[in-house]
């Protein structure tokens, strides 16, 4: 099923037959050439750009199967829950001035899967969950820290960003 990626807004769309037969972007008009037209199960990554409500976590989820075949079905489950959790914490944390859209990256590379979500947001900093307090805040960044083999917050990125990003390795690439 072909798609089509903007190379200026970098979404991802095709029609409801599964066409992508418009020549312009539909979020920023922008004209698309001959090669925006994409084909999923062969990429090495994804980037697209979410409203900021509620949605964007299914919509993420959507986007992140373009790439459930080049990866093992282990590591895409892991990766569709936790970026489930990232989008989510951006639309219901990052405050007002965090900008109305945030941004999904996902790469693919042969050692590992790199995942990246940003946003206009002042950025946090990592606070472990009270072990103690089985009703405490914090689980979906523990199911984070648990799950990813690595991850982080980096803020203060060009343009005012904050990216929250996880990597997971690849144990038996194909």
């Amino acid at each position: 099923m072909p798609y089509r990626q903007c190379p200026e807004c970098g979404i991802t769309f095709h029609s409801v037959g599964g066409y992508a037969s418009t020549s312009t972007c539909s979020v920023c008009g922008t004209e698309l050439p001959a090669e925006a037209k994409r084909f999923p199960g062969g990429a090495s990554g994804v980037r697209r750009k979410f409203a900021r409500e509620p949605i964007a976590a299914a919509a993420a989820r959507r986007a992140l199967a373009s790439i459930r075949e080049a990866i093992e079905e282990e590591l895409y489950e892991t990766a569709a829950l936790l970026v489930t959790e990232l989008i989510a914490n951006s639309v219901l944390h990052a405050g007002p001035d965090a900008g109305d859209h945030l941004v999904l990256d996902v790469a693919v590379m042969p050692d590992r899967l790199r995942v990246e979500v940003r946003d206009r947001g002042a950025g946090f900093v990592r606070t472990p969950r009270p072990v103690a307090d089985p009703l405490a805040m914090h689980w979906g960044l523990h199911i984070v820290e648990t799950l990813a083999s690595r991850w982080d917050v980096e803020s203060g990125h060009g343009k005012g960003e904050t990216v929250v990003w996880f990597e997971l390795d690849r144990e038996n690439p194909s």
